[in-house]
């Protein structure tokens, strides 16, 4: 349904090489200047797909049919938008895996945090799908429950 950065290790500095315009600059980053996480809630939900799966039942996962659902896999975009529809927030959908509750369902969770509080509603898209209006409610509450088929 996390985003990926780069992460800097906490027992050794780094260092940074910025070029540009002809000018090189190194930055030395320690343990102490990692940036602090993203104030804001945790949107957290999933995309239930119950046709055009694909099941590996011996290891617990499922994949959307590629060609039908060419959105729906693991890494593919989730992005978060506010009532003024600005991007507030982006991340990844995890594997697919088989629900714990409906073996017919196959599940694609996300976690994203740092998203910012304030709005009534917000949209969430899964790559280039459409956009689902959601309540502030869901979206930081249970989760959200995104089902395209």
């Amino acid at each position: 349904m996390p985003s990926k950065g780069a992460i800097i290790g906490t027992s050794a500095a780094g260092v940074v090489l910025l070029a540009g315009g002809g000018v090189a600059a190194a930055i030395a980053l320690s343990a102490d200047d990692t940036p602090a996480a993203r104030p804001g809630l945790t949107a957290k939900g999933h995309v239930a797909l119950t046709k055009n799966v694909h099941y590996s039942r011996d290891v617990g996962r499922c994949f959307a049919d590629a060609v039908r659902q060419p959105d729906i896999r693991e890494g593919a975009s989730v992005t978060i938008r506010d009532s003024a529809n600005a991007i507030v927030a982006a991340g990844v959908l995890e594997f697919g895996a088989i629900s714990p509750s409906n073996v017919a369902v196959c599940e694609f969770n996300f976690r994203i945090p740092g998203v910012p509080t304030g709005s009534k509603f917000f949209t969430v898209a899964v790559g280039s799908g459409a956009p689902a209006p959601v309540s502030s409610d869901d979206l930081f509450g249970p989760g959200v429950v995104l089902q395209p088929n």
